[in-house]
């Protein structure tokens, strides 16, 4: 499956990946101490046994996945005001397509 299609799958809960691909092989030091570091964190979290109405409730895919993406992205985080959020929230997939030509031909297909 490609990436990109692959990525939409996970976000809308299509396809779950195995605990194989969640796995994080760090390439340096740094990143073996973030990685270490967030694996201690769901740990304790596992342990302390918090459960409350969330665990109860089966989530698939990953909720507001391109309105967290758009929020910490540079380049669109200051454009996005408080009333786009609730549909930004419902956002699925997003497409951009790059044009060797200027003003020739612009489309942006969007999935809610």
């Amino acid at each position: 499956m490609p990436l990109y299609e692959k990525r939409a799958a996970i976000v809308t809960g299509a396809y779950v990946p195995t605990e194989e691909e969640c796995s994080f092989q760090a390439e340096d030091e740094k990143q073996f101490e973030l990685a270490d570091n967030l694996e201690k964190v769901k740990v304790e979290d596992e342990e302390s046994g918090e459960k409350g109405d969330a665990a109860e409730t089966e989530v698939k895919g990953i909720p507001e996945f391109w309105l967290t993406a758009l929020k910490n992205a540079p380049a669109v985080a200051d454009m996005i005001e408080e009333y786009d959020e609730d549909i930004l929230k419902h956002l699925t997939n997003i497409k951009a397509e790059t044009f060797l030509e200027p003003m020739v031909r612009c489309s942006m297909p969007h999935v809610i």
